[in-house]
C-alpha cells in the first residue's frame, strides 16, 4: 500500500505540471494548487471556475490464468477538470496519460503501449495494453488464459502473460464523488 502512496503523490505533482500549473523551482515552496489561483470577484456572471486536478486509482482488470489465478492491475489517472458551485462537474479539460501498476507484484516488468485516451465533457476513457513478466518463489499458475508461459528461475519461477488491455471508464460521478472526499 505504501507504493500506491508514493506513485500517487509523484504522479499528482507531474499532473499539477502538466494541467497549467508552473513546475517549482529547484528549493523553492512547491506550486500551489490549480485551486489557490485568485478567482474573479464573485459578482461577475462569467466568472470561470478554478480547476481542479483529481487523482483515480481504481482496478481496471487482471491477468488470469486457469483455475481461478489473478493478477490484478489498477490505473493511476490525472483528470484536470471544473466543478460548478454545488459540486456538479462542468467540464473534463484533459486525462493525463495513466500509469498502470500490479500492487500485489511489485517488482513485476510492465511492457505496455502508449495510453489511449477519450476525453468528452462529461466522461472519459483511459487504456493500456500491457504484457508482464514476474517471479514467484514457489507454487507457479499453470499456463492457460492469459498466462503464456512458467519458467524454473533463480528466485523461483518466471512467469510471463499475454498482452492485454486494462482500461478505466471515467464518469462525471466519479468525478463528483471523489472532489466531495477531498
Amino acid at each position: 500500500m505504501k507504493s500506491r502512496a508514493i506513485l500517487s503523490a509523484a504522479a499528482l505533482a507531474l499532473f499539477l505540471c502538466s494541467c497549467g500549473t508552473p513546475a517549482p523551482q529547484s528549493g523553492s515552496q512547491p506550486a500551489p494548487p490549480p485551486s489557490a489561483s485568485p478567482a474573479a470577484p464573485s459578482s461577475s456572471p462569467e466568472q470561470e471556475t478554478p480547476e481542479r486536478v483529481l487523482t483515480l486509482v481504481e482496478p481496471a482488470g487482471a491477468f488470469e490464468g486457469v483455475d481461478g489465478y489473478r493478477q490484478e492491475g489498477q490505473l493511476l489517472a490525472g483528470v484536470c477538470c471544473r466543478f460548478d458551485d454545488e459540486g456538479k462537474l462542468e467540464e473534463i479539460e484533459e486525462v493525463i496519460p495513466p500509469l498502470l501498476s500490479f500492487p500485489d507484484l511489485p517488482d513485476c516488468t510492465i511492457r505496455e503501449s502508449e495510453a489511449n485516451i477519450e476525453v468528452y465533457p462529461d466522461r472519459a476513457r483511459v487504456s493500456r495494453t500491457a504484457q508482464i513478466t514476474y517471479t514467484v518463489p514457489d507454487d507457479p499458475p499453470e499456463v492457460g488464459g492469459d498466462i503464456l508461459s512458467v519458467e524454473p528461475g533463480a528466485d523461483g519461477y518466471i512467469v510471463s502473460t499475454k498482452a492485454k488491455t486494462f482500461a478505466l471508464e471515467i464518469s462525471a460521478e466519479d468525478l463528483e464523488q471523489n472532489a466531495a472526499a477531498d
